[in-house]
């Protein structure tokens, strides 16, 4: 389990995560759920490869992405792993 200061440096290394409670949450916002499509595809693939997956909320063109997800429940350095990796997909 990381603790609050471990967790607080790693988010000044990604872009526009935050923390909620024992969770990150980047939001990612795009002109139609068409546009965000290619991004998710990205999102799975990247997600597939660390083996870990946020969990998604989509909303027209929004997409609200929460680590660790609802298994897993405590944000972990794989949970970091996988932000960094969500943070290089372009829109």
């Amino acid at each position: 389990m990381l603790t609050l200061n471990e967790i607080t440096s790693k988010l000044e290394n990604l872009n526009d995560w935050i923390l909620d409670g024992n969770a990150i949450i980047k939001q990612v916002d795009f002109n139609s759920l068409k546009e965000a499509m290619p991004y998710i595809e990205k999102l799975a693939e990247v997600s597939e490869n660390i083996g870990n997956s946020p969990d998604i909320i989509m909303i027209s063109g929004t997409i609200r992405l929460t680590l660790p997800s609802a298994i897993n429940k405590e944000l972990s350095e794989n949970d970091f792993k996988l932000a960094e990796e969500i943070d290089k997909i372009q829109k």
